[in-house]
């Protein structure tokens, strides 16, 4: 999937419109976009306000237009570096550690964007790819 976040040039799904570290929707023809991505200035005091801000997007996902899409963020950065908050340390869980002991149920999630994927054994590409109702 090719999304375009530049406008000119018709190739890809038009996400022009991007914003910056917040949640957002665009809007096309026949389907819109809804994208969670914030993820800047995160301390391991503070992840919980991105979990939130997934949590969030995820319940969002379940009950919209199917046609609709989805895009989550769930990598961060700020004071913890981007590995920190994907895998955490001894005192809190990463965003993927996390993410993978929430999320294990079927459902709607639309499509989730982490960083250090293969870590932990690709714990979270499992959760992902199992959560998929077919």
């Amino acid at each position: 999937m090719l999304l375009r976040r530049y406008s000119g040039d018709k190739a890809g799904i038009d996400a022009s419109h991007w914003k910056n570290d917040t949640s957002f929707e665009i809007k096309n023809k026949d389907f819109n976009i809804y994208v969670q991505d914030h993820y800047d200035g995160y301390t391991a005091l503070s992840l919980h306000f991105k979990r939130k801000f997934i949590e969030c997007s995820l319940k969002d996902a379940q009950k919209k237009r199917t046609q609709d899409m989805y895009i989550n963020f769930i990598s961060i950065s700020g004071l913890l570096t981007p590995f920190s908050g994907a895998l955490g340390h001894h005192l809190i869980d990463g965003m993927n550690i996390w993410f993978c002991k929430q999320y294990r149920e079927k459902q709607i999630m639309g499509i989730i964007v982490a960083d250090f994927v293969d870590a932990q054994d690709g714990e979270i590409i499992k959760t992902v790819v199992n959560s998929n109702i077919f």
